[in-house]
């Protein structure tokens, strides 16, 4: 888990189209390690321009 997280730390949004990881990012690995960037799921990141059209 650790070297995943030294790899993509250097990024500020993580993008997930799969449940399974988003889901052991979003709520399993903050419980081992602290990282300094966004996650969210695909649905989430197009919402967010789904509102703005």
């Amino acid at each position: 888990m650790r070297h995943n997280l030294d790899v993509i730390e250097k990024f500020e949004k993580i993008i997930f189209s799969y449940a399974d990881c988003y889901r052991t990012f979003k709520l399993i690995s903050p419980k081992f390690e602290e990282y300094n960037f966004e996650v969210l799921h695909i649905t989430e990141f197009l919402l967010k321009y789904v509102k703005e059209i």
